[in-house]
């Protein structure tokens, strides 16, 4: 975006500049008289940096011919501010020299008083062009009661996945403190690729081979059972497993994991690492604190949409932002492109995740209980999409089969996945009395299974304890769910 960069530049300048008269205003060998003009300079300057701060807040919810005139100002002043800088630094130069200083006092005073002047016409244009500059106002799109509209959908049947994890050394097994286990504090992330299945909490990653098989052998005997197969009926409720061994270990908790073909990336708060999945090693690694482009104050999620390896994008909470970065061919390799800035919340945004889907970023925030929307080739938000319940959608992990957008509605009255179609709208939800919680959702689009990783809670010891559980569900409608729908 050119405002922001251009104001991004003129405000680097200006607090370089502002620290420079400072200094000069401070200065005990200095002449009174250009001491004066240095506090001047410095009440200027101050007033162009809260000016230029102000327009970073609101320079995405201008219009296109607001942003235009208001560079203009800006493109105008960034000049003048130069030249007082250039004087600046010219009196720095020579204010240790007694004599010199003397003898150059009347050139400095007039240099400084014509520069302090321009420097003051361009403040009052720049001040009147932002203060007639009108916001774009983000519109709020509803959709209706989701729940109450789909309330006789029969529950969605599951199939459940115990699961061991094995630590790096062979034939040892990690117990994991499950009573430790609090998906509040530290966030779960689950990818899976044709081979593998990758799951991260707190400092670890863990991979299993892909249920591929196991999902198929279960719709096999659904198929055989709907055609009145008493046992394969008896043999469908197996309680199937997976066997988890650890992959990768960071040294700050993940914010963030997803997966190409060829490699895996680990986002920690504000650093992205590249590890090969063949090689089990790290390749790369980016990113530094900060807030702006290229840099992250607080990651929360990073994504790879399926189709379009090249893309990465990165969901910053600390920045209330989405970043996008191209991946060159080797992987490994950033470049910024642009971020998409969320500008319409209530409460203090608490981005959670995104997903591509008809052409439209959607990212979820669960503090404002809504999804916002960009058009991938805007500039600016689109909308924000909210329900109408007195109990809101709390939106957590998202994904997408192209077809459909599925929601993870993470409120603890009503948890379930919401289906939204390309019109915003919800077509279908999927729910199940098992599903006390949904900490993270993904879709395997070659066999169409949605799996959901979720909670549940054992006895151990005469105590009740929640651990970990992994469910899954076909999202393609059977002929009985057909049947049930259409009543």
């Amino acid at each position: 975006m050119a405002l922001l960069g251009a104001i991004n530049a003129t405000l680097t300048v200006s607090k370089v500049t502002y620290n420079l008269a400072q200094s000069m205003f401070d200065s005990e060998t200095l002449h009174s008289e250009l001491q004066q003009i240095a506090k001047r300079l410095t009440t200027d300057l101050d007033i162009v940096n809260g000016t230029l701060e102000r327009l970073q807040s609101i320079a995405q919810r201008l219009t296109v011919p607001d942003e235009t005139f208001l560079l203009k100002s800006i493109n105008s002043l960034n000049p003048v501010i130069n030249d007082v800088r250039t004087v600046l630094e010219e009196v720095q130069r020579d204010r240790n020299f007694i004599q010199r200083l003397f003898m150059r006092k009347d050139e400095f005073q007039r240099k400084l008083h014509g520069i302090a002047e321009q420097l003051n016409n361009s403040i009052e244009q720049l001040q009147r062009t932002a203060s007639i500059t009108p916001q774009i106002e983000v519109t709020r799109r509803k959709f209706l009661d989701s729940r109450k509209a789909f309330r006789n959908i029969p529950e969605k049947e599951l199939s459940f996945y115990d699961f061991s994890i094995t630590k790096n050394t062979p034939h040892t097994i990690l117990k994991i403190a499950f009573e430790q286990f609090d998906a509040k504090k530290s966030l779960c992330y689950m990818k899976a690729t044709n081979h593998q299945f990758f799951l991260s909490y707190q400092l670890r990653t863990w991979s299993a081979l892909n249920p591929i098989q196991i999902v198929l052998e279960k719709r096999r005997r659904a198929f055989a059972i709907e055609f009145g197969n008493t046992a394969t009926a008896a043999a469908n409720n197996i309680r199937e497993k997976l066997d988890f061994s650890e992959f990768f270990m960071t040294h700050d908790d993940i914010c963030g994991m997803t997966l190409t073909q060829s490699f895996i990336y680990i986002a920690t708060k504000c650093q992205i690492t590249i590890v090969s999945l063949e090689k089990q090693k790290i390749i790369a690694q980016y990113g530094i604190e900060g807030d702006g482009p290229n840099t992250f104050k607080h990651i929360s999620y990073i994504y790879i949409p399926p189709n379009d390896e090249t893309s990465l994008y990165i969901v910053d909470r600390g920045q209330y932002a989405v970043h996008l970065y191209k991946i060159d061919r080797s992987g490994l390799r950033f470049e910024y492109v642009r971020r998409f800035l969320v500008i319409a919340f209530i409460e203090k945004c608490n981005l959670i995740s995104c997903a591509i889907y008809n052409r439209n970023l959607y990212v979820s925030d669960d503090a404002n209980n809504c999804l916002h929307l960009f058009h991938l080739h805007r500039e600016r938000q689109a909308f924000v999409l909210s329900d109408d319940c007195i109990t809101p959608i709390s939106p957590g992990s998202l994904c997408t089969n192209r077809e459909y957008l599925y929601v993870a509605d993470c409120s603890p009255e009503n948890p379930g996945i919401l289906v939204f179609d390309e019109d915003c709208q919800p077509v279908d939800w999927f729910r199940n009395s098992s599903l006390r919680e949904i900490l993270a959702i993904h879709i395997d689009p070659n066999i169409n299974e949605l799996y959901v990783l979720t909670t549940t809670t054992i006895i151990e010891n005469g105590e009740q304890k929640k651990r970990p559980l992994i469910v899954s569900m076909n999202i393609l409608p059977t002929k009985k769910d057909a049947a049930q729908n259409s009543v």
